[in-house]
């Protein structure tokens, strides 16, 4: 609980009236935390399974080179067609 006291000191922050205050400020940030970890994972796992996506090749006659997740989107493009 002291911390929290000296991080308020140190920012400025406005203190909270009492400890059940702190408890509530504390149980949030906490759970921010948790919620920022979370997000972090999901987004390291989906930049994984996006890493095994197919990718079709790069166009002769196309004058810039395509990036990875254009490629992918280019080779979901084309299965769309040819599934038409």
């Amino acid at each position: 609980m002291h911390w929290i006291r000296y991080l308020n000191e140190v920012t400025n922050a406005p203190k909270p009236a009492n400890d059940a205050a702190h408890k509530d400020l504390l149980a949030k940030a906490i759970m921010q935390q948790d919620a920022a970890k979370t997000l972090e994972a999901l987004f390291d796992q989906n930049q994984e399974q996006q890493s095994k996506l197919p990718m079709a090749e790069q166009p002769a006659k196309l004058a810039t080179t395509l990036l990875p997740y254009q490629r992918q989107g280019l080779y979901w493009l084309q299965y769309r067609e040819v599934k038409s």
